[in-house]
């Protein structure tokens, strides 16, 4: 006699196989367009997976059969050597990751209006690419984007982005010019790493946390001003940022972390508020040997620069560091003030110096010290706070000692080696 339990699971047998002759399935093949487009059909939408043309210059296709095309899917173009310039359509509302890797010749790319991600490692290694646009609506660029990107000098991130991922732009060696909104909260660990030609950036004050060794190795990266609401330098920060002669550290700051500006070799002064009590090991490990580390007397500070035989001066209230970091440069027919640190309270930092190898004599004017990022084209005079004017033409080379706010600037003029 059959039993009740034998009976049941045959009849689901039957009726699995019933509703797959009733209902039928969607089955997904891949098909190629005549221009060399590999599509695979979704039902309502199609998806292109690939490409095996020899055009240089695409267009993807808005549509096929009928259908829009709405994803391009991962890897679709990954180590595609032949193309040079992509056009997306509006229809694309999904780039999948690593969908242009290592497209080493690709130059020129739009990205549609409605993608409100870049996927991790989208753009790795693209080596060509100098320049991309990435519209208002992206909220989120992955891990990777555009890391290896050697060829990239500039990029503004839109504002609603609130972090920038792990690796996004490492090793892109040739950017210069990075734009961070008030939107960007976190910048994960080794977000910048490698990118030898940055020398000045801009982070907003709402940041609250970057990520380990997000500016290691940063060799051109003159001065930092960091975000107040920062809590943590984390370790290898600014490992090996060669160029780097100033920082100061915001006043909610707690901990140093390891190797954070291990071989800075130019660091020459950097302010620690009282806030910080905790520096780990060899956090500034091959740093200047003229270093100078400013903070409060009978400070944890005070006993790390005592302990650890570095020179330690004493600030009394809300100080800062004012100095010029290499702050002018001869570039065709301007000066460049690259970078200055204000200076805060009645004191700030003192002779601190820094060697400058200047195409022309130069005359410093008294005011206040509060100079930002600008230039100044020769024989221009700008207001006093801009501190320099042309008076002479003959080359010098120059020891910039910074003072007190508001104080007389002094040069001292040394011979060239």
């Amino acid at each position: 006699m059959v039993s009740k339990k034998r009976v049941f699971l045959r009849i689901t047998v039957l009726l699995v196989i019933l509703m797959q002759f009733c209902i039928g399935s969607i089955v997904v093949y891949a098909k190629t367009t005549p221009d060399g487009f590999i599509y695979q059909n979704m039902g309502s939408v199609i998806w292109i997976s690939g490409y095996e043309g020899n055009q240089s210059d695409i267009q993807i296709p808005e549509s096929i059969d009928g259908k829009p095309v709405t994803v391009i899917a991962a890897q679709s173009f990954y180590n595609n050597k032949v193309i040079k310039s992509v056009q997306i359509p509006s229809s694309i509302t999904s780039i999948g990751s690593q969908a242009f890797s290592k497209c080493t010749n690709l130059t020129s790319i739009n990205i549609p209006f409605d993608i409100t991600e870049i996927k991790s490692m989208t753009f790795q290694g693209c080596t060509s690419l100098e320049y991309i646009e990435l519209p208002g609506n992206i909220q989120k660029i992955g891990s990777l984007t555009f890391s290896d990107c050697t060829s990239l000098k500039s990029i503004s991130i839109p504002v609603g982005v609130t972090v920038i991922e792990d690796s996004s732009f490492a090793s892109c060696s040739r950017l210069d010019t990075v734009v961070i909104p008030n939107s960007v909260v976190t910048i994960e660990k080794r977000a910048f790493k490698d990118c030898i030609k940055l020398k000045q950036i801009d982070l907003p004050n709402e940041i609250v946390s970057i990520g380990t060794s997000s500016f290691e190795n940063c060799t051109s990266l003159l001065g930092i001003e960091l975000p107040e609401n920062l809590t943590k330098i984390e370790s290898r920060l600014f490992y090996g940022c060669t160029s780097l002669v100033a920082v100061d550290i915001p006043e909610k700051v707690a901990e140093i972390g390891s190797y954070a500006f291990y071989e800075c070799s130019q660091l020459q002064a950097i302010n620690i508020p009282e806030s910080v009590i905790k520096i780990n090991s060899r956090s500034f490990y091959g740093c200047a040997n003229n270093l100078t580390i400013y903070g409060l007397a009978e400070s944890y500070v005070a006993t790390y620069a005592t302990k650890n035989k570095v020179k330690f001066i004493s600030q009394q209230g809300n100080t800062g560091i004012v100095l010029i970091l290499k702050a002018i440069k001869n570039d065709i027919n301007q000066w460049e003030i690259i970078a200055i640190i204000k200076g805060e309270g009645e004191k700030a930092a003192t002779n601190v110096k820094v060697k400058l190898n200047l195409p022309d004599s130069l005359e410093l004017v008294e005011g206040n010290m509060e100079v930002s990022v600008g230039t100044v084209k020769q024989g221009e005079e700008k207001q006093v706070s801009w501190l320099v004017k042309e008076v002479l033409n003959e080359k010098q080379a120059y020891s910039v000692v910074a003072l007190a706010e508001d104080s007389e600037v002094l040069i001292e003029t040394n011979n060239l080696p």
